[in-house]
């Protein structure tokens, strides 16, 4: 490793600000995105104005004329200016967010400075206070801002005036408008800006600079501090190390093109980033392990990111076939590094597609309702890659470990179970099965699509107060097979009726009859007339038998839909 220096100085938030304006100051293209909620914008904000310290930064110096990696300018940030000197190896999200907030670059709302003292702003009267004292507010975007007397009115004052590029003939623009023909409400502002505009201005924030020629060096420290201080996260721990010069790869513009062209993704909020490098880590032979993926080739994964992209857009449209619409009903994520790495290689049409939709939909449900993936998963997942591959390859005699576990032997492995809004691969697994039918709305009859699935609930089909009442336990409530997706409306209305009075109550209102109610409930695998008698135990036994019934035809591969 070669040698580095280390130079520590102060240097004031004037002194930032023109260095990250006139781009000498900008990020490593690894460097993770801004990623800090409100809550810390504020909170920093609110340090410098009462004068407390933020820690110190960490940049890195050259020892040459160009910098040792790609860069990037900070969020909102000119792109263009002079050459960069200077990386930003550790205090992004501070110098972001204290840049955004002055410059007034956040999208949908604006920071100012609520002032409360010895003079209030505005037309209020004095409140006896020694000082005056301020408190840095977060105000959603609205017309009034456009007017400074607004402003003033409020007892505000736009943080936006503190930025340091701002000269003296436009703050005294500002307050002459503010205060209209108010010379003592002008003195005030006038005190008050130029107290705030001292305080960031001359805000001190230290820096560690290191001056070193040896990128390996550089990304060493960079990993060591940042683990140590911000614990980074296995993914951003890949993009620092594939962002050496010898490897040159920038994994978060990949990343972020591959989530742009297949949208969907965001509805699986369950799969990560790390995802989609175990899927390229699977195309080159690898165990899709944290560890294996830093043995990726980065030029091959580079080529091969079109073949992922198309694989993650197929993946995503075969689990929605499937009935999978989001992360939430996805039992395992293991599956997803598996399927996308098939479907990058699948052939588009004819009987190779239909003939893998067939054998990934064996795979897929025997990998949710089987304990596949319970443990050992990055080797149990390459292992069955490997089989799967080959088999679509045709060669039929390969054996599939997956095909190996072990499935619920009938019904009655399927009564406990529990409660599928938990994280619980097995109750997922249950309520999916559940789900392959078009689901009608009870209420609304509106059935299930991925556009409206954010307006339902998770409803008791016997309410949870119903069967307590009949001595059941919360726990013998919550399962899987008690379970619908239903929208909140239908949900507040049934509340803790017995299933046979809501039933009359709704076909009355609806002047739909028994036959469409009954039509509503098949859609959901609800066994009619047990429901009706308000038989718990009997309910769950006849929806158990009918869930087992689709198991069974899933795993053996038919693309099977309740007749409704």
């Amino acid at each position: 490793m070669g040698s580095i220096q280390y130079e520590t100085q102060p240097r004031s938030l004037k002194m930032w600000f023109m260095a990250i304006a006139e781009r000498r100051l900008v990020l490593p293209e690894f460097q993770r995105y801004e990623a800090w909620e409100p809550s810390k914008v504020v909170a920093l904000l609110q340090s410098i104005v009462e004068g407390l310290p933020i820690g110190s930064v960490l940049i890195l110096r050259s020892r040459g004329s160009e910098p040792l990696f790609r860069w990037r300018p900070l969020s909102s940030a000119p792109a263009e200016g002079d050459s960069p000197v200077e990386l930003l190896l550790d205090g992004q999200q501070r110098l972001t967010a204290l840049w955004k907030a002055l410059t007034d670059s956040y999208e949908g709302y604006r920071y100012g400075v609520k002032v409360q003292g010895i003079e209030e702003l505005g037309t209020g009267e004095a409140v006896e206070k020694e000082e005056a004292t301020y408190e840095v507010v977060r105000l959603p975007r609205r017309k009034w801002m456009e007017d400074p007397a607004e402003w003033a009115r409020r007892g505000l004052i736009p943080l936006s005036l503190m930025d340091p590029r701002k000269d003296v003939n436009e703050l005294r623009t500002w307050r002459k408008a503010a205060a209209g023909e108010d010379g003592e409400l002008e003195g005030r502002l006038e005190q008050h800006i130029g107290e705030l505009r001292q305080r960031f201005h001359e805000f001190i924030l230290p820096y560690i600079a290191l001056v070193t020629n040896d990128p390996e060096a550089a990304l060493s420290v960079f990993i060591r501090t940042n683990t140590k201080v911000t614990r980074l996260s296995p993914f951003d721990l890949v993009v620092a190390y594939f962002a050496r010069p010898a490897v040159g790869v920038n994994l978060h513009e990949l990343v972020r093109s591959l989530r742009e062209e297949v949208p969907v993704m965001k509805a699986y909020t369950q799969v990560d980033d790390l995802d989609i490098l175990r899927a390229g880590a699977l195309l080159q032979g690898l165990r899709p392990t944290n560890r294996e993926i830093f043995k990726l080739d980065g030029k091959r994964l580079r080529d091969d990111w079109p073949r992922l992209t198309e694989g993650a857009r197929r993946t995503f449209a075969f689990l929605r076939e499937e009935r999978i619409f989001t992360g939430d009903l996805l039992p395992t994520e293991a599956v997803v590094p598996v399927l996308i790495a098939l479907w990058a290689e699948v052939p588009h049409g004819g009987p190779e597609e239909g003939n893998a939709r067939t054998l990934l939909r064996q795979y897929l449900w025997r990998a949710f309702l089987s304990d596949r993936y319970d443990q050992g998963t990055a080797t149990r997942a390459y292992e069955d890659y490997r089989a799967l591959q080959s088999r679509l390859k045709r060669h039929r005699t390969v054996h599939i470990p997956a095909w190996d576990a072990k499935l619920p032997a009938g019904p009655e492995e399927l009564l406990d179970a529990g409660w599928p809004a938990r994280k619980d691969r097995f109750a997922r697994g249950v309520f999916a099965l559940l789900l392959r039918g078009p689901c009608f709305d009870l209420h609304d009859g509106a059935p299930l699509t991925p556009e409206n699935l954010a307006g339902r609930e998770y409803h008791h089909l016997f309410p949870k107060a119903y069967l307590q009442a009949q001595g059941y336990s919360e726990k013998e409530a919550n399962r899987a097979l008690n379970c619908a997706l239903i929208t909140w409306k239908t949900n507040r209305a049934i509340s803790a009726k017995d299933p046979e009075r809501y039933l009359r109550e709704a076909a009355n209102v609806a002047e739909l009859g028994e036959a469409e109610l009954a039509r509503r409930l098949r859609s959901h695998l609800v066994p009619l007339e047990e429901f009706l008698k308000g038989d718990y135990r009997a309910f769950l036994r006849a929806r158990a038998e009918r869930a087992f019934q689709v198991l069974q035809r899933l795993i053996a591969g038919e693309a099977w839909q309740p007749g409704v």
